[in-house]
């Protein structure tokens, strides 16, 4: 026997953002207290100006990132 059961959650819907101000520029930004990273698409990189990307010796502990 057999028992498949499947749900319909709606994620978009319980997903909170914030609208901030950065460099001038309006973006609206996902809000994940969880999160140990954070990422901005090219997009919005190239949106707020293009800050210089540097590289950094930090390592990262238990993250879920994937190399």
């Amino acid at each position: 026997m057999s028992i498949l059961a499947t749900f319909k959650t709606d994620f978009e819907a319980r997903r909170k953002y914030l609208t901030v101000v950065t460099n001038g520029k309006v973006v609206r930004l996902q809000l994940d207290t969880a999160s140990a990273i954070t990422l901005n698409s090219k997009r919005t990189w190239h949106m707020i100006g293009r800050s210089p990307i540097t590289t950094s010796n930090k390592k990262r502990l238990n993250s879920p990132v994937h190399e």
